[in-house]
């Protein structure tokens, strides 16, 4: 957990391997909020709110199938590059 803006906040680091794919391309399509609703089908919306401390503060609208139900999600997101001995 790490402090953000005042409060307490998990940290979450994914890392992906996909051969086929350059890592730039990969990060500019997980990155672009307009182009999620393209390829997610779960995606309501999704919108940069602000801009604070380095950071992207993103709303983001899921639509769950049954039985879940719809979630609102807001986040702060901030890129790294991470180094596992493959293309980042």
């Amino acid at each position: 957990m790490a402090a953000l803006f005042g409060a307490l906040t998990h940290a979450l680091c994914v890392p992906a391997h996909f051969p086929a794919i350059p890592s730039s391309v990969l990060f500019r399509v997980q990155t672009d909020l307009a182009f999620r609703p393209q390829w997610d089908k779960f995606c309501i919306s999704c919108d940069t709110i602000a801009r604070q401390a380095g950071c992207e503060i993103v709303y983001w609208g899921v639509k769950y199938p049954w039985p879940l139900t719809n979630r609102d999600y807001v986040c702060a997101r901030r890129p790294s590059s991470f180094r596992f001995g493959l293309d980042v």
